[in-house]
């Protein structure tokens, strides 16, 4: 375990890029979602809860980011 009051730039890199895919990832399940019709319940239905799951990953990855920004200052 690194003791160093620095954060590692490698993990503020890795950290960004999986917020980049969650948003990548929310967009298109957004456009997924209004290309659909209401006779495609079950579809709408996976993908609002696939939509509901990468936007909690974001958010979580978002507080990594902040996290790891802190651990720098």
């Amino acid at each position: 375990m690194n003791d160093n009051s620095e954060s590692d730039p490698n993990l503020r890199d890795l950290a960004a890029t999986i917020q980049e895919d969650f948003q990548r990832l929310l967009a298109t399940l957004s456009s997924e979602i209004e290309s659909l019709d209401d006779r495609e319940s079950e579809m709408l239905a996976a993908l609002r809860n696939a939509k509901f799951v990468a936007q909690r990953g974001l958010e979580l990855s978002e507080r990594l980011t902040r996290s790891i920004d802190g651990q720098a200052a």
